[in-house]
């Protein structure tokens, strides 16, 4: 297999703080920011977590459940077209989804609009739902477990996000990681190939195709976070749960112009599981 980018996501880091000579109250110097998380993901599911971040010294979140969520496509002979708003989840803890079976089309492009209370504007820079990726096999050998995939053909670069979930005997999760790669070391033409070293019994891998903008900031977010804790194999409900980064996502201030914290991205997962 050719080198792929590796990013491992482990228990989350301890931010410890040292005394000055003078106290100062955190509520002086902290500035309140809007996180927003979300995608379309495996069965066509469109949802959005929207936050607002709190204090280090609180430990409670605080949703925001009065935004106006809307969901925005264009296409080949496509003008822009509102789809549909997405309506706060009962729970009322800042998650919201579109409320019927939603079937995007492969080749559009996708994207939200956000309108909080106080009028600001938020939009997710469009994104392209690309095709499903082929899977060819999951084999194991030695101690390492490989998937093979076929890479879309054609000049453009390619960029995959690969999840890796295993089972022990009686079925129980027991483990995950996750990869980003790019095309550039896969040969046109051939399968390209990902692997980890790691075995079990039971192997579920997914992939997406994801676009350039999501492998920056997949690649930028766990570059940046020494640590993280993974529960239930749930990657995307991880996101900007620790302490935010300096991260450069893919929504804009419609005023200012200005980057927020977060992403809207698309994913269209093929997923295979095999047992050994």
């Amino acid at each position: 297999m050719k080198s792929p980018y590796i990013l491992f996501i482990i228990f989350i880091s301890i931010f410890t703080f040292f005394g000055c000579s003078k106290t100062i109250p955190l509520d002086d110097i902290y500035e309140p920011h809007v996180i927003i998380r979300g995608g379309i993901t495996q069965d066509n599911v469109v949802y959005v977590d929207i936050q607002q971040t709190v204090p280090v010294d609180v430990i409670t979140k605080k949703p925001i459940n009065t935004a106006k969520v809307s969901l925005y496509t264009k296409g080949e002979n496509i003008l822009d077209t509102k789809i549909a708003d997405l309506l706060i989840l009962d729970e009322k803890d800042g998650k919201y989804a579109i409320e019927n079976q939603f079937n995007p089309i492969v080749g559009n492009y996708y994207w939200l609009t956000i309108i909080l209370e106080d009028g600001t504007i938020l939009e997710s820079i469009p994104e392209l739902f690309k095709a499903k990726v082929e899977i060819k096999e999951i084999t194991q050998e030695d101690e390492n477990t490989r998937v093979t995939f076929k890479d879309f053909l054609g000049d453009q670069k390619d960029f995959y996000l690969i999840t890796y979930k295993f089972y022990n005997e009686q079925g129980d999760f027991v483990f995950t990681d996750f990869y980003i790669e790019n095309d550039v070391f896969f040969e046109e033409g051939e399968d390209a190939s990902s692997e980890i070293e790691y075995t079990s019994k039971s192997v579920e891998v997914e992939i997406s195709s994801i676009s350039f903008n999501n492998y920056n900031f997949f690649k930028s977010y766990l570059t940046q976070i020494e640590t993280q804790d993974v529960e239930d194999g749930d990657f995307f409900s991880q996101l900007f749960s620790g302490p935010p980064a300096n991260l450069e996502g893919n929504i804009v201030n419609k005023k200012t112009g200005r980057k927020e914290l977060g992403f809207f991205g698309l994913f269209n997962p093929t997923i295979k599981k095999q047992d050994f």
